[in-house]
């Protein structure tokens, strides 16, 4: 997934989203595994999961940032047809 979105997700947004947007959805990329792998590594199953469920969070926050990334671009090009 990581190497996915430093493929395919990060070359699609505008470079100067470079330090704001972008930078977040790499942070969250990193944190989805390395929380799974944290967790698995812990005792009990109730640890495992609360990792589990930070790994989800950073999944959806992904998610929203590129939604939210696709939203401007599809409103911007609507302004630059309506010009």
């Amino acid at each position: 997934m990581v190497l996915h979105v430093y493929k395919v997700i990060l070359p699609a947004f505008p470079p100067h989203e470079k330090y704001d947007l972008q930078s977040q959805v790499k942070r969250a990329a990193y944190s989805v595994p390395l929380n799974i792998v944290e967790g698995a590594g812990r005792r009990t199953e109730k640890d495992f999961a609360h990792f589990l469920d930070n790994a989800l969070g950073s999944v959806q926050e992904m998610e929203y940032a590129c939604f939210l990334e696709g939203f401007r671009i599809s409103r911007r090009k609507q302004i630059f047809r309506n010009l």
